[in-house]
């Protein structure tokens, strides 16, 4: 005989689920907690046994029925939510690793979009649990990743500048250092004229030197200097006041070469090329 499923109390006393004119392994216990158990009677359920419950118990891969009453809706929204969020988070991946900063203001504009949707979603109720707290993760992390973007262009333009600004401070200190030696040697190539005329003077410097002062070599010139200038003349040339002009490498690229203009000063000169590095130490090419 053929009747409904439903919970009948079965020859052990238990309360368990039949359908099919069969029990099933299902028992429900006093407290209405609903169980497996492995002890299913092989008799049939008697037609005559009255019903204790007709809500099925819930199966191991079933699904509840939908409830009717507009529970579609949010059941849409909330899928549409993870959707968009799995896309989001692909798509912040390729933005992290590829392109992030150079679409920082899409970012930006996603950012602030997704929180308009998210207060008008909420205030009409369709955000809620589960779907709220996602969409709330994925709003965090695009914030983040725009903010990243932000940090990534700042960090870019910063290293575009710093090579500049490294450029100049190292030719200010460059251009010091060829000052201080400059001052430092003129004021005493009369310790020692002829190693001042043999390791100092470069490219016929020396022979310049020497035609200028109307002496027959560069060490007598620079005595017949010295004993002209005297300490007031030494102090005027260790305080002497230089403006740089240009600076080049020679053609192997290994000696820079600089060109001062003099101030007032007791040599009488207006114009000095020097080089000062590790190699040859300080070193006059010219003089006018």
């Amino acid at each position: 005989m053929s009747y409904g499923p439903g919970f009948r109390r079965d020859p052990q006393g238990r309360v368990r689920w039949s359908e099919n004119g069969r029990w099933t392994e299902y028992v429900r216990d006093p407290g209405g907690t609903i169980r497996r158990d492995g002890n299913v009677p092989v008799s049939s359920p008697p037609s005559s046994s009255p019903l204790l419950g007709v809500d099925p118990p819930r199966r191991k891969g079933t699904r509840p029925t939908a409830r009717s009453g507009g529970g579609g809706g949010g059941a849409a929204i909330s899928g549409a939510v993870v959707g968009i969020g799995g896309i989001g988070s692909i798509a912040a991946f390729f933005l992290v690793i590829i392109f992030l900063w150079q679409l920082r203001w899409i970012l930006l504009i996603a950012w602030l979009a997704m929180a308009v949707a998210g207060v008008l979603l909420y205030r009409r109720g369709r955000l809620r649990g589960l779907p709220l707290a996602f969409g709330v993760a994925v709003w965090i992390m695009l914030g983040y990743l725009c903010m990243t973007g932000f940090e990534f262009q700042s960090a870019y333009e910063d290293s575009r500048q710093r090579p500049a600004t490294e450029k100049s401070r190292e030719e200010a200190e460059l251009t010091a250092q060829e000052i201080s030696a400059t001052r430092d040697f003129l004021a005493r190539m009369a310790d020692d004229p002829h190693d001042f005329c043999a390791n100092r003077m470069f490219g016929g410097a020396d022979d310049a030197l020497a035609e200028r002062e109307g002496t027959s070599s560069c060490s007598e010139a620079i005595e017949g200097l010295a004993a002209r200038l005297g300490p007031a003349g030494r102090q005027a040339l260790s305080d002497l006041e230089m403006t740089k002009l240009s600076s080049v490498l020679n053609e192997s690229g290994s000696l820079r070469r600089s060109t001062f203009q003099l101030g007032p000063n007791p040599l009488g000169w207006t114009r000095i090329e020097v080089s000062v590095d590790s190699m040859y130490g300080f070193v006059i090419h010219s003089f006018q």
